[in-house]
């Protein structure tokens, strides 16, 4: 029975896609009408040439690269380790090492970081060299390795607490222990969405108001809130400092509740005009609607 209703909730998922392709597609303007439009549209300021388009398509052939290791690189190492024993072996340690389950959890946590972080460290050099190679980043080599560190003590504290939480669930739900974890970490991501603003971005990059450098582009960012129906408090724009760590642009909204922020970073104003930058963050604040 459980098989059947499987097999049903799958197919109605790749008929809900289907159907929904399709009707996009029949919505769509014709190829002709498409052809006009874009025809009347000059391109040509967007077109790279020469070593420029030859550098472009090799840093996107590279970016493909890493996205697809990126991807593949840890649900592989973590198969690796159940499949090795090595798994196991980390577990009995600390059972051997530490009492009590909070203890346990940040043993077992503190391990499984260690392991993954070092396997994954050459992928992560070869990402910021690329970034370095192209001209994207201009962060230092110690600067990014104060990064990595944190992020490395982020997700062991992180990591640890859910993996105590998940042992205490697996303690007391028995068989159904799934279906309690599942609500315990539904709350874990809002209530981890909410923080971040306040504890977790701060410890990677400098944040000023917003009001204090350009209280233009917040005039203008404000209007396209109000057109949103959102709301979204002057107060709670911000700039980032991403001149010190890179040459990319970026806008974004963050945090959930009373934590929404807007974050515009120095390289977007000092590139962008100001109605590029509503674009930008029109797009982003579409997203979190």
């Amino acid at each position: 029975m459980r098989s059947i209703l499987a097999w049903g909730l799958m197919w109605f998922c790749l008929g809900a896609v289907f159907a929904t392709s399709w009707v996009q597609l029949t919505r769509a303007t014709p190829a002709e009408a498409r052809a006009q439009q874009f025809a009347a549209i000059d391109t040509s300021a967007y077109t790279l040439t020469g070593s420029t388009l030859t550098r472009a398509k090799a840093l996107g052939r590279v970016e493909r690269r890493l996205a697809i290791a990126d991807t593949v690189w840890t649900p592989a190492m973590l198969l690796l380790l159940l499949g090795t024993g090595v798994a196991a072996w980390m577990r009995d340690l600390v059972a051997r090492s530490a009492r009590g389950i909070w203890l346990q959890g940040y043993g077992f946590a503190l391990l499984t970081v260690i392991v993954l972080r070092v396997a994954g460290l050459p992928l992560a050099i070869w990402a910021y060299w690329t970034a370095l190679k192209y001209g994207l980043s201009v962060q230092r080599w110690t600067s990014w390795s104060g990064d990595w560190a944190k992020g490395v003590a982020l997700e062991w504290a992180i990591g640890g607490l859910i993996l105590v939480i998940l042992m205490w669930v697996l303690r007391r739900t028995g068989t159904r222990w799934w279906v309690w974890f599942w609500g315990v970490a539904a709350g874990l991501v809002v209530a981890g969405v909410f923080v971040s603003p306040y504890v977790i971005d701060p410890l990677f990059n400098r944040f000023t108001p917003m009001q204090q450098s350009d209280p233009a582009l917040v005039a203008q960012l404000e209007r396209v809130v109000a057109r949103s129906g959102m709301s979204i408090a002057p107060e709670r724009m911000f700039v980032m400092q991403a001149s010190a760590k890179s040459t990319q642009l970026n806008a974004y909204v963050t945090g959930f509740g009373t934590s929404k922020r807007v974050v515009v970073w120095d390289t977007t104003i000092a590139r962008s005009s100001p109605d590029e930058i509503a674009f930008i963050f029109a797009h982003e604040l579409g997203i979190m609607r």
